[in-house]
C-alpha cells in the first residue's frame, strides 16, 4: 500500500483533533484584554494555533493590556509578521478582540488553561507515541523509554507566585514591597498588615500580612467567636472589605452581634428583645453613620448545615463579582466543624488537617487575611497558659497555621475583668515572652476596651502579664545607737 501514509504521520493528523481553537481564543483575548499577567501560568507551546503562540509571545513579554492598534504595532515592530501575512494576523487580531470576555474572571480562565494544558497534553503524547512506532526499523530501547518517561511525567498550571527562579524574581520582589508601602501609606495609620485592633499584638507582628491566616484558641465561651468579630469589624472600620462566615450561627445572629459592637449596646438586649427608645435611637444613628461611612463591604454568610472551605469560596466569588470589589478579610466561625472538601479519606485527625490545607489554600490563592477558631482539648481547660498541643488536632493546626493565639480566662482573670491573650506561634515574627493582658467587654463582643488611642508608647503602662512581682529594694537595718 504504496499510498499509505507512514503510522507517524497518521497519528499526527489524528493529534491535531485534539485542539479546541474557540477557547484558545477565549483564552488569549482574557489575557491580552483584561489579565496579562495570568500569562505566567501558562506556556506559549500549549496553544496549536501558530499564529495564536505569536500573540502569546508578545502579550507574555510586556505583561500589559493592549489595544488591537498596540497588539499590530508590536507584532510588526518584532518581524513577526512576515511578506503578505498582514492580512492574516490582522483577521486574527479582529478575533481575538471580537470574543465577549464580560463573563470572564480568574477562576473560570483557570479552567480554560486547564482545557488547552490537557488537549496540549493530548497531542504532545500521540505525537511522541506515533514517533517511537514509526522509528521501529531503527528502534532503540533506552531511547524509547527516556521518551516515555518525559511523556509519562504530569503537566500542571505554573504558578509564578509559587515558583519562580530566584534572580529572576527580583524586580517582582521590589515591586511587591513598593506596593505594599504604597498601600500602607493610604491607612490613617500607616499599617503594612490588616491590623487586629489589639495595640501590643499589632505591633509586634505588623498587623497580619495577605496570605496568612490565624487561629484563635481557647475554651468554650471564652470569647472565640468575638474575636473573630472584634478583627473583622475592626478592619472593616479601617477600610477593608470582610466577609464574615459561621457554621453555627444564623445570619441574624451574627448581624445582631455585629450591631452590638458597633452600637455598644448590651447584647442580651438584641437577644430578649428588651431595646429601650434611647437604644433604639443609638442603633439607628449608629446604622445611619456607617451607611454615611463606609463604601467598602462587609457581608455574612451562616451555613446552617455542614460547610467546605468551597462554600467561602462561591460566596466570596458571587459578592466579588455582584460588587466589583475584592474581599480582604475572612473571618470563619470556626475550624474543628469545617469538613474538608474531600471528605471520607481518612481518620478524624487526617480530615481536619485536610480542612486546616484547605482554607490555607483559599486565603493563600486569593491573596486574604483569614481567622478561625478552634477548641482546645479537654485536658487544657484548668491551664493558666497553654502550649501548641492543647489545640484539638493540635499537630493538623500548628503545622499548617502561620499564626496561633490563645485567649485565656481563669476564675482570677474573671474577677479582675481580664483576659490574657497568649501567642503560641508566629511564623515570621519573635514571641511575645508574656501574654497580653486585655480587658474584654464579651457582652458588647469586645475582646480589648482600650479607650487611648496612643501612637507612641512612650509614658503608656505595659500590657502584659508579668510572672512574678518586682524584687524591692532591701531596707537599711536598724542598729542600737546609731552602730
Amino acid at each position: 500500500m504504496s499510498g499509505t501514509k507512514p503510522i507517524d504521520e497518521r497519528v499526527r493528523d489524528v493529534a491535531e483533533e485534539y485542539r479546541d481553537s474557540e477557547i484558545e481564543y477565549q483564552l488569549i483575548a482574557y489575557l491580552i484584554r483584561s489579565n496579562p499577567v495570568a500569562c505566567g501560568s501558562s506556556q506559549k507551546a500549549w496553544f496549536s494555533d501558530i499564529l495564536l503562540q505569536d500573540v502569546f509571545m508578545v502579550v507574555n513579554d510586556l505583561r500589559m493590556v493592549m489595544s488591537k492598534a498596540m497588539l499590530l504595532a508590536e507584532l510588526n515592530t518584532r518581524g513577526i509578521i512576515g511578506k503578505d501575512e498582514g492580512e492574516l494576523y490582522e483577521e486574527v487580531v479582529d478575533q481575538i478582540f471580537n470574543v465577549d470576555i464580560s463573563t470572564f474572571d480568574s477562576k473560570n480562565t483557570k479552567h480554560m488553561m486547564l482545557q488547552v494544558l490537557r488537549l496540549y497534553e493530548t497531542r504532545n503524547i500521540l505525537i511522541g507515541c506515533g514517533d517511537i512506532i514509526g522509528s521501529m526499523k531503527s528502534f532503540d530501547l533506552a531511547d524509547a523509554k527516556q521518551k516515555l518517561a518525559v511523556l509519562g511525567r504530569p503537566s500542571a498550571l505554573l504558578d509564578p507566585e509559587n515558583s519562580g527562579m530566584y534572580l529572576d524574581d527580583y524586580e517582582a520582589r521590589i515591586t511587591s514591597l513598593v506596593q505594599r508601602r504604597e498601600e500602607a501609606d493610604s491607612h490613617e495609620n500607616g499599617e503594612v498588615g490588616i491590623p487586629t485592633g489589639v495595640y501590643r499584638f499589632d505591633r509586634v507582628v505588623g498587623g497580619m500580612m495577605r496570605k496568612e491566616f490565624g487561629v484563635i484558641a481557647g475554651v468554650t465561651n471564652v470569647g472565640k467567636t468575638a474575636a473573630q468579630i472584634d478583627f473583622g469589624l475592626n478592619a472593616w472600620c479601617r477600610g477593608y472589605d470582610v466577609l464574615l462566615v459561621s457554621g453555627e450561627m444564623s445570619k441574624e445572629a451574627l448581624e445582631f452581634r455585629c450591631d452590638s459592637y458597633l452600637t455598644q449596646i448590651s447584647g442580651m438586649k438584641f437577644r430578649l428583645a428588651t431595646l429601650v427608645d434611647k437604644d433604639y435611637a443609638q442603633w439607628d444613628s449608629t446604622i445611619a453613620k456607617y451607611r454615611a461611612t463606609q463604601s467598602n463591604m462587609l457581608y455574612i454568610s451562616a451555613y446552617t448545615r455542614r460547610f467546605t472551605v468551597e462554600n467561602i469560596e462561591r460566596d466570596m466569588l458571587r459578592i466579588q463579582s455582584e460588587t466589583g470589589r475584592k474581599v480582604a478579610v475572612v473571618c470563619c466561625d470556626y475550624l474543628n466543624i469545617m469538613e474538608p472538601i474531600h471528605k471520607g479519606r481518612g481518620s478524624n485527625w487526617e480530615e481536619q488537617a485536610d480542612a486546616v490545607w484547605d482554607f490555607k489554600g483559599l486565603i493563600s490563592q486569593y491573596d486574604l487575611v483569614g481567622w478561625t477558631a478552634s477548641q482546645v482539648k479537654d485536658d487544657a481547660y484548668a491551664k493558666e497558659l497553654y502550649d501548641a498541643q492543647d489545640l484539638k488536632y493540635a499537630r493538623a493546626i500548628s503545622e499548617c497555621a502561620p499564626v496561633i493565639i490563645a485567649l485565656i480566662r481563669t476564675e482570677k482573670d474573671v474577677i479582675e475583668n481580664r483576659m490574657k491573650l497568649q501567642v503560641l506561634k508566629m511564623r515570621n515574627a519573635p514571641l511575645p515572652s508574656r501574654p497580653i493582658v486585655l480587658t474584654p467587654k464579651l457582652d458588647i463582643m469586645r475582646i480589648h476596651q482600650d479607650t487611648t488611642e496612643l501612637k507612641s508608647l512612650k509614658g503608656r503602662k505595659p500590657d502584659t502579664l508579668d510572672s512574678k512581682k518586682p524584687a524591692m529594694a532591701p531596707r537599711p537595718r536598724k542598729t542600737l545607737h546609731g552602730h
